[in-house]
Protein backbone atom coordinates (compact mmCIF):
# COMPACT_ATOMS: atom_id res chain seq x y z
CA UNK A 1 0.00 0.00 0.00
CA UNK A 2 0.99 3.52 -0.62
CA UNK A 3 1.38 5.58 2.50
CA UNK A 4 0.41 8.79 0.70
CA UNK A 5 -3.10 7.65 -0.16
CA UNK A 6 -5.93 7.32 2.28
CA UNK A 7 -7.04 3.91 3.29
CA UNK A 8 -8.90 2.70 0.28
CA UNK A 9 -9.32 -0.73 -0.93
CA UNK A 10 -9.86 -1.80 -4.46
CA UNK A 11 -13.33 -3.23 -5.10
CA UNK A 12 -13.63 -6.85 -4.45
CA UNK A 13 -15.62 -9.24 -6.53
CA UNK A 14 -18.56 -8.96 -4.13
CA UNK A 15 -18.93 -5.22 -4.73
CA UNK A 16 -20.90 -4.05 -7.77
CA UNK A 17 -19.69 -0.99 -9.56
CA UNK A 18 -22.25 1.80 -9.49
CA UNK A 19 -23.63 2.86 -12.86
CA UNK A 20 -24.26 6.52 -13.17
CA UNK A 21 -26.57 7.75 -15.91
CA UNK A 22 -26.25 11.28 -17.08
CA UNK A 23 -29.40 13.42 -16.90
CA UNK A 24 -29.07 14.01 -20.68
CA UNK A 25 -29.53 10.28 -21.45
CA UNK A 26 -32.63 10.05 -19.24
CA UNK A 27 -34.14 13.12 -20.87
CA UNK A 28 -33.44 11.68 -24.35
CA UNK A 29 -35.25 8.47 -23.49
CA UNK A 30 -38.26 10.36 -22.15
CA UNK A 31 -38.45 12.50 -25.30
CA UNK A 32 -38.22 9.41 -27.52
CA UNK A 33 -41.01 7.71 -25.55
CA UNK A 34 -43.22 10.81 -25.78
CA UNK A 35 -42.56 11.04 -29.55
CA UNK A 36 -43.46 7.38 -30.09
CA UNK A 37 -46.71 7.76 -28.13
CA UNK A 38 -47.54 10.95 -30.06
CA UNK A 39 -46.96 9.25 -33.44
CA UNK A 40 -49.12 6.28 -32.39
CA UNK A 41 -51.95 8.59 -31.34
CA UNK A 42 -51.83 10.51 -34.63
CA UNK A 43 -51.82 7.26 -36.61
CA UNK A 44 -54.80 5.90 -34.67
CA UNK A 45 -56.70 9.15 -35.23
CA UNK A 46 -55.95 9.12 -38.97
CA UNK A 47 -57.12 5.52 -39.32
CA UNK A 48 -60.33 6.22 -37.39
CA UNK A 49 -61.05 9.35 -39.44
CA UNK A 50 -60.44 7.47 -42.68
CA UNK A 51 -62.76 4.64 -41.67
CA UNK A 52 -65.57 7.01 -40.75
CA UNK A 53 -65.27 8.84 -44.10
CA UNK A 54 -65.50 5.57 -46.04
CA UNK A 55 -68.65 4.37 -44.33
CA UNK A 56 -71.66 4.39 -46.55
CA UNK A 57 -75.05 4.46 -45.02
CA UNK A 58 -78.10 3.20 -46.77
CA UNK A 59 -81.33 4.66 -45.49
CA UNK A 60 -83.59 1.83 -44.41
CA UNK A 61 -86.81 3.57 -45.42
CA UNK A 62 -85.71 4.61 -48.91
CA UNK A 63 -88.07 3.48 -51.62
CA UNK A 64 -86.95 3.66 -55.21
CA UNK A 65 -89.52 5.27 -57.48
CA UNK A 66 -90.43 3.22 -60.50
CA UNK A 67 -91.86 3.78 -63.95
CA UNK A 68 -93.07 1.22 -66.47
CA UNK A 69 -92.88 1.09 -70.25
CA UNK A 70 -94.53 -1.64 -72.33
CA UNK A 71 -92.99 -2.82 -75.57
CA UNK A 72 -95.71 -3.60 -78.11
CA UNK A 73 -95.73 -4.40 -81.82
CA UNK A 74 -96.45 -0.73 -82.53
CA UNK A 75 -93.79 0.73 -80.19
CA UNK A 76 -93.05 1.79 -76.63
CA UNK A 77 -96.04 2.73 -74.47
CA UNK A 78 -95.77 5.42 -73.37
CA UNK A 79 -93.33 6.62 -76.03
CA UNK A 80 -92.17 9.46 -73.75
CA UNK A 81 -92.10 9.36 -69.97
CA UNK A 82 -91.12 12.02 -67.48
CA UNK A 83 -89.51 10.92 -64.22
CA UNK A 84 -87.50 12.27 -61.28
CA UNK A 85 -83.81 11.45 -60.81
CA UNK A 86 -83.13 8.07 -59.16
CA UNK A 87 -86.19 6.48 -60.71
CA UNK A 88 -86.04 2.94 -62.04
CA UNK A 89 -87.60 2.44 -65.47
CA UNK A 90 -88.68 -1.10 -66.32
CA UNK A 91 -89.40 -2.10 -69.89
CA UNK A 92 -91.65 -5.16 -70.34
CA UNK A 93 -92.05 -6.97 -73.64
CA UNK A 94 -95.78 -7.51 -74.08
CA UNK A 95 -95.41 -8.41 -77.75
CA UNK A 96 -95.06 -11.91 -79.17
CA UNK A 97 -91.96 -10.82 -81.13
CA UNK A 98 -88.51 -10.38 -79.54
CA UNK A 99 -87.29 -6.84 -78.75
CA UNK A 100 -84.05 -5.28 -77.50
CA UNK A 101 -83.98 -1.89 -75.76
CA UNK A 102 -80.86 0.12 -76.64
CA UNK A 103 -79.67 3.70 -76.15
CA UNK A 104 -79.51 6.01 -79.15
CA UNK A 105 -77.85 6.61 -81.54
CA UNK A 106 -78.13 3.45 -83.58
CA UNK A 107 -75.81 1.47 -83.96
CA UNK A 108 -73.42 3.09 -81.42
CA UNK A 109 -75.96 2.84 -78.55
CA UNK A 110 -73.96 4.96 -76.09
CA UNK A 111 -76.04 8.05 -75.21
CA UNK A 112 -77.22 6.69 -71.83
CA UNK A 113 -74.16 6.31 -69.57
CA UNK A 114 -74.12 2.89 -67.91
CA UNK A 115 -76.97 1.47 -69.97
CA UNK A 116 -75.75 -1.41 -72.09
CA UNK A 117 -78.51 -3.72 -73.16
CA UNK A 118 -77.33 -6.77 -74.98
CA UNK A 119 -80.39 -8.58 -73.71
CA UNK A 120 -83.02 -9.78 -76.14
CA UNK A 121 -86.41 -9.68 -74.47
CA UNK A 122 -88.90 -12.40 -75.26
CA UNK A 123 -92.58 -12.06 -74.40
CA UNK A 124 -92.95 -11.31 -70.67
CA UNK A 125 -89.24 -10.48 -70.14
CA UNK A 126 -88.22 -7.20 -68.49
CA UNK A 127 -85.14 -5.01 -68.24
CA UNK A 128 -84.66 -2.15 -65.76
CA UNK A 129 -82.39 0.86 -65.45
CA UNK A 130 -82.13 3.62 -62.82
CA UNK A 131 -81.77 7.13 -64.25
CA UNK A 132 -79.77 9.20 -61.77
CA UNK A 133 -79.12 12.49 -63.58
CA UNK A 134 -81.44 15.05 -65.11
CA UNK A 135 -81.57 15.06 -68.89
CA UNK A 136 -83.43 13.78 -71.93
CA UNK A 137 -82.50 10.26 -72.97
CA UNK A 138 -83.62 8.66 -76.21
CA UNK A 139 -83.63 4.97 -76.97
CA UNK A 140 -84.84 2.52 -79.59
CA UNK A 141 -85.58 -1.13 -80.25
CA UNK A 142 -82.38 -2.64 -81.64
CA UNK A 143 -84.51 -5.05 -83.74
CA UNK A 144 -86.40 -2.12 -85.39
CA UNK A 145 -84.22 0.96 -84.70
CA UNK A 146 -85.95 3.25 -87.20
CA UNK A 147 -89.51 2.30 -86.24
CA UNK A 148 -89.63 1.82 -82.46
CA UNK A 149 -88.30 4.79 -80.47
CA UNK A 150 -88.79 6.16 -76.99
CA UNK A 151 -87.68 8.99 -74.70
CA UNK A 152 -87.08 9.32 -70.96
CA UNK A 153 -87.11 12.87 -69.58
CA UNK A 154 -85.50 13.12 -66.14
CA UNK A 155 -86.36 16.34 -64.21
Amino acid sequence: MNPDTPDSQPPTSSQTPEVTRSPKNSMKRILIAITVVFVLLITAYAITASMSKNKTTTPTNTKIETAAVSITSSGFEPATIQIKPDTQVTWTNTDTADHQVAADPYPKNDSIPGFHSGVILQKGDTISFIFTKAGTYSYHDEKKPMDLKGTVVVK
